[in-house]
């Protein structure tokens, strides 16, 4: 089966970092972040809207996607992108099921605001200013996360309670196929 994890939720809710340890303590799992790759190919210049960094930069990221979602096989992908209105969401799913996905599970991240805020403010990120974030985050919880947005399971995480181990569990109780190198194993959890 060819699996498609993508994050939902809003700026500095810490969805790049809880992949980072699903992906440190599941290494098979093919991981793309698009900030990531913007970040490699323009460094902060793809921030910048007078150019067209972000656009060239997505072309690369779709890229990897459909390579992944290519391969022979089970595949699992986790999807870190930003998405910020039910419409995107829906033109993202659809791509990935053009590309092959089979299933697509939504993690919804639910981080409270004081936190989001505690968070951005750690970064080194001078292309907001708070109130901005402040405003992304409440329009991003107006809008809703639902089922219709292409997706077959939505689930909540706080990254503050949740565990990476518990999401990989649920995966693997469903007895799916979990690649580990040549070989495929269900583990007991």
């Amino acid at each position: 089966m060819k699996r498609v994890i993508l994050t939902i939720g809003p700026q500095g809710s810490g969805k790049t970092t809880f992949c980072s340890r699903v992906i440190f303590q599941y290494p098979a799992i093919n991981f793309v972040c698009r900030d990531t790759i913007l970040n490699d190919l323009y460094g902060k210049a793809w921030m910048d809207p007078y150019t067209n960094c972000a656009a060239e930069g997505m072309k690369k990221v779709w890229e990897q996607v459909k390579n992944i979602l290519s391969k022979r096989g089970d595949v699992v992908l986790l999807f870190d992108r930003w998405n910020e209105s039910p419409s995107e969401r829906i033109c993202i799913t659809e791509r990935l099921r053009e590309y092959g996905s089979e299933y697509i599970e939504g993690w919804y991240f639910i981080t409270p605001e004081k936190r989001c805020l505690q968070w951005y403010e750690q970064r080194e990120r001078s292309s907001h200013a708070l109130y901005s974030i402040k405003r992304h985050y409440r329009r991003y919880h107006a809008c809703s996360v639902a089922l219709e947005q292409g997706f077959d399971e939505i689930i909540e995480i706080d990254p503050l309670t949740t565990h990476p181990n518990e999401l990989i569990g649920r995966f693997l109780r469903r007895q799916l196929a979990f690649p580990f190198g040549e070989e495929y194993y269900c583990m007991e959890v």
